[in-house]
């Protein structure tokens, strides 16, 4: 004869199918990037294809990692909430999770305060033109952020995990 237990933990997996929880979709260094992670910020940058999304998610982990080490880009309880509030504005509440949405913001304002202490004062142009120079001068920040970013790969171990409907994969 069956116990009454286990009666009702066949009941539970007749009724219905396994829920996907949580997964890890890669593991950058020894910190994992969640599968609800990759979810939010796809969710952030609208339209853009989940690989596209997934090396974003994992360059911003590197250099938010790179960031936090220095004092001068810790955040303020004030630019944390305005960058809550800027990312709350382009997600819809009842898609994200707040905590979530809120170590996003952090993580995305942490690596912008880290930017502009680090690399903006090394950018400077000898055009006249204000939208000339504005130009040249984002061209150059982000040719520098390439490369600080290109560097962070080269040293960071990264695992990815497939991800499909039957399971995890390594790849």
């Amino acid at each position: 004869m069956l116990s009454s237990a286990l009666l009702l933990v066949l009941a539970a997996a007749d009724a219905a199918p396994p829920r996907l929880v949580e997964r890890v979709v890669a593991v950058v260094d020894t910190r994992p990037v969640l599968l609800s992670e990759l979810r939010l910020a796809r969710q952030v940058r609208s339209g853009e294809e989940e690989a596209a999304t997934l090396e974003a998610l994992i360059d911003e982990h590197l250099m938010f990692a790179e960031a936090i080490r220095l004092p001068q880009a810790a955040l303020t309880e004030a630019e944390e909430a305005a960058a809550l509030a800027t990312l709350k504005s382009r997600v819809p509440d009842a898609l994200a999770d707040p905590d979530a949405l809120r170590r996003m913001a952090r993580r995305q304002a942490t690596i912008l305060k880290y930017v502009d202490f680090r690399f903006r004062p090394q950018v400077r142009s000898a055009a006249e033109d204000p939208e000339e120079k504005a130009r040249l001068e984002g061209a150059e920040l982000d040719a520098r952020i390439e490369a600080w970013v290109k560097d962070l790969r080269a040293a960071a171990e990264i695992r990815y995990n497939r991800i499909s409907r039957n399971g995890p994969a390594s790849r």
